[in-house]
């Protein structure tokens, strides 16, 4: 009976998967002397051990769901977090933000080229947000580019735009 059951799991990785899901929803409701691991940690536990079963699954499935859980627990702890760096972290802060563009070699996981898209004058970075990048079309060449904005020494932010020919940066 459990053999059929592992076969199965090997067979259908996605029937494992949300498994692992329920699993660590139901056993992450409950709590022994005030302590609780949570939804995510026991859903993390409980990937582990049906991991254990020798489940082979496809890369791309894999990336999701691991992109999957770091949305959730930084769903959970964000909020946490910035308020604790608004409130104590930027006034000793002082050192500046850069916005980097990396290329990362998918076989190493190691950093094969980057380059520094803003904040040459090492200026106090107050506020940023993430970059928005598109490809466009120009006289038969694909470029990168990437929109930002900056704020730097509690000033109005300024809008950015870096233009990169895709063929030179990826």
């Amino acid at each position: 009976m459990i053999d059929w059951f592992f076969a199965t799991l090997k067979q259908y990785p996605e029937i494992a998967i949300f498994l692992t899901l329920g699993i660590g929803y139901y056993f992450g409701k409950f709590t022994f002397k005030g302590i609780g691991l949570g939804s995510v940690t026991a859903t993390l536990l409980a990937g582990v051990v049906i991991g254990q079963i020798g489940i082979t699954i496809a890369q791309p499935l894999k990336s999701t769901v691991f992109l999957m859980f770091l949305f959730a627990v930084g769903y959970a702890v964000g909020p946490q977090f910035v308020r604790g760096v608004a409130r104590d972290g930027v006034p000793n802060f002082p050192v500046a933000m850069k916005l980097c563009l990396f290329r990362i070699d998918p076989s190493t996981l190691s950093v094969s080229a980057y380059a520094i898209l803003d904040n040459a004058e090492s200026a106090n970075v107050t506020d940023g947000y993430y970059p928005v990048p598109y490809f466009r079309e120009k006289d038969g060449r694909t470029y990168l580019r990437v929109v930002d904005y900056k704020s730097t020494n509690r000033q109005p932010p300024q809008i950015m735009e870096f233009e990169y020919l895709w063929d030179e940066v990826r």
